[in-house]
């Protein structure tokens, strides 16, 4: 990050426990993983910050029922195309060049595996938030099952 110009924020509050049974930590690490390279790259390509207001903040914490994961930049923020959800389809990508569009889909689909929700959010025209919130203990419907 530091090489790039960018500035990493962890939240100190930031806290997960050992995983519950049938979340795997390298889905975990997929969806962290993705949400942070978005943010890198949205702070990169947005020309008009300069390098030392480049930031990513990172939150995860595990309190309650849900592991809330929360990746925030304030880079180029989504463009106006891609504010409803289309980023989430297979091969759609806000990124030029070819074998794109597969991150956020992967990531939707891990987050709807364990009966999830993802949001994003533009933060006033500058920047982005992604949230994953997944439940500790997988559901069918609305009811939990132990």
């Amino acid at each position: 990050m530091r090489e790039l110009g960018l500035v990493l924020d962890i939240d100190d509050g930031s806290r997960l426990q050992q995983l519950n049974e049938p979340m795997r930590p390298e889905d975990l690490v997929t969806i962290l993983g993705n949400f942070i390279d978005n943010a890198f790259d949205a702070c990169l390509s947005d020309r008009s910050l300069h390098t030392e207001d480049k930031k990513v903040s990172i939150s995860i914490t595990d309190f309650g029922e849900e592991i809330i994961i929360e990746v925030e930049d304030n880079g180029c923020g989504l463009p106006e195309q891609f504010k409803h959800r289309a980023l989430l389809q297979r091969g759609v990508s806000s990124k030029p060049g070819q074998h794109r569009g597969v991150g956020l889909y992967l990531v939707n689909q891990l987050i709807t595996q364990y009966k999830g929700q993802l949001i994003m959010e533009d933060q006033d025209k500058k920047g982005t938030r992604m949230t994953a919130y997944i439940p500790k203990i997988l559901t069918k419907g609305r009811i939990n099952v132990k």
